[in-house]
């Protein structure tokens, strides 16, 4: 049976290495897709996924619940009148497309400028779809995602409803791209 992997007491050593982890994973998950290697390197690659997955499983469910429960009060952020910028605020980091502790998920950055949340991020070959381009999948994924980080400037939960992308050309990967989000409306959760 693999030793059970010891959990740091301080919560944010184990945040900032989680977030390490994930990020050094989308590094791993992109190279894989875009470069070809030799049978050792796939091997060791695939030994190393299944020792780590083990190791992993050992360690207690986690309860994404519970998580977002004891970060709601920080959810909500007011504008500064002083001309700052506040990080946007990612309400749930371990999510699919957008969350920074998730590997699966796009590596950006994210900001308020004024009324707006801005996301900034670039697609690699891990999200490619036709050759050179982002997966439009993966574009309506983030729109949806990324949609969601304004909602604490609306001081409200809420859910997508509804989403309708239109694609009027091809999203290139290895691009820089820039996702803006307002709430242009506000009613209940609407």
């Amino acid at each position: 049976m693999p030793d059970v992997p010891e959990v740091p007491d301080d919560s944010d050593e184990l945040i900032e290495a989680r977030l390490e982890a994930a990020s050094a994973l989308r590094t791993l998950n992109d190279a894989f897709v875009a470069h070809e290697t030799d049978h050792d390197v796939l091997r060791r690659i695939a030994d190393f996924s299944r020792d780590t997955t083990t190791r992993l499983r050992t360690g207690g469910r986690r309860d994404r619940a519970a998580l977002l429960a004891a970060h709601v009060d920080g959810l909500f952020v007011e504008i500064p009148t002083d001309g700052t910028r506040p990080p946007a605020v990612n309400p749930m980091t371990d999510r699919a497309v957008g969350g920074t502790t998730n590997p699966i998920s796009a590596d950006f950055e994210s900001e308020i400028v004024g009324d707006e949340v801005v996301v900034r991020t670039v697609l690699g070959t891990a999200y490619e779809g036709a050759p050179g381009r982002v997966h439009g999948g993966m574009v309506a994924a983030l729109f949806d995602d990324f949609t969601a980080f304004v909602l604490p400037l609306a001081k409200t939960a809420a859910y997508t409803g509804e989403l309708t992308v239109r694609y009027h050309r091809p999203v290139p990967i290895e691009t820089p791209l820039e996702f803006r989000a307002r709430i242009i409306n506000h009613e209940g959760r609407k």
